[in-house]
């Protein structure tokens, strides 16, 4: 009846493997009936995880959770590493934009790496998780979804 992609606890990853769980047919299936698609988010929340929120939400998802602690426009994505020049250490750079508000940024058009177009990650369901949740192995976010 439902779908839900729960996103708490991603950190981001290799957005060159985004297809998996979220191919065409999965979210076309699950967006056939509005208000069954759900998208669990948090504060741990970040980087190819952001993506994933955006997009669903973007297609329509209801965001349940905390909100992301990252903008949703920001930079990953590294273009290889760069020596400083006096300590000579290496460090890697993100050169790659991530554009997921409706804000327009045509300075970073050329270095735009994805670009979606969502007003805010801010949950639609503003659901909090306690410790004392954790520790009785109930689960308020899965709850305010199934209507528990």
């Amino acid at each position: 009846k439902r779908v839900i992609v729960d996103l708490r606890l991603n950190g981001g990853g290799d957005l060159s493997q985004r297809g998996g769980a979220f191919k065409r047919r999965f979210r076309e299936e699950a967006l056939q009936k509005p208000g069954s698609l759900f998208v669990i988010t948090g504060q741990s929340t970040f980087s190819a995880g952001l993506f994933h929120a955006a997009n669903l939400k973007q297609q329509g998802a209801t965001v349940v959770g905390d909100l992301v602690v990252d903008d949703i426009d920001f930079w990953a994505e590294g273009g290889g590493a760069l020596e400083l020049p006096n300590s000579k250490m290496r460090i890697g750079a993100a050169t790659g934009f991530h554009s997921y508000s409706k804000i327009e940024h045509p300075e970073w058009k050329d270095k735009l790496y994805l670009d979606l177009s969502i007003d805010t990650l801010e949950p639609d369901i503003p659901v909090g998780m306690t410790f004392d949740d954790y520790v009785s192995g109930r689960d308020p976010l899965l709850a305010a979804i199934i209507g528990e």
